[in-house]
């Protein structure tokens, strides 16, 4: 899958995690709808799609957001891979985490406040923390090929079946 989407430095991670979000796409409420898929050697292990709690200021502060909520969700998963390993459940994995926002992946980067960031809780900056920590390794996803896009916005047939022959895997018996 990593090859097949140009992200070769990633291809043996033993867990991936793709984020996405669509800004403001509620016309009641202006919250934006993100979601996020967890894959392991085999397929999709977590997934999530819902809307913000909150109403976002811009669509980077949106990618920002569900990708806060992609990696405590796979925090989860890292825990519970490391003791089916027989590792300590808190034991360093970083974790890739494609994502299709440059502005998103530069907040994260970044450890200055800026006028366009500051008003960012300081809750959702776990982004930029796991990235200082090593938790994970933040990699750009062209927004054409990024799986996590069905889990924000309605794809044709057509479109859903291109992604399931690139994503589909091999799973040894």
């Amino acid at each position: 899958m990593m090859v097949e989407t140009g992200n070769t430095e990633y291809a043996d991670a033993p867990i991936i995690l793709f984020n996405d979000s669509f800004f403001q796409d509620c016309p009641d409420t202006a919250k934006s709808t993100g979601g996020y898929l967890t894959f392991m050697k085999g397929g999709v292990v977590d997934n999530s799609s819902h809307l913000t709690g909150l109403v976002c200021h811009s669509s980077c502060e949106a990618e920002y957001y569900h990708a806060t909520s992609g990696l405590m969700g796979t925090a989860f998963i890292r825990k519970v891979y490391n003791e089916m390993l027989g590792h300590e459940s808190d034991k360093p994995l970083t974790i890739p985490l494609g994502i299709d926002s440059q502005s998103a992946m530069d907040t994260a980067n970044s450890h200055k406040e800026t006028s366009r960031t500051r008003h960012i809780a300081r809750r959702y900056h776990y982004v930029r923390f796991a990235q200082m920590n090593s938790e994970m390794k933040l990699f750009k996803i062209d927004g054409t090929r990024n799986p996590a896009d069905s889990m924000t916005k309605a794809l044709t047939a057509e479109q859903l079946n291109e992604e399931a022959a690139i994503y589909q895997t091999e799973v040894d018996p």
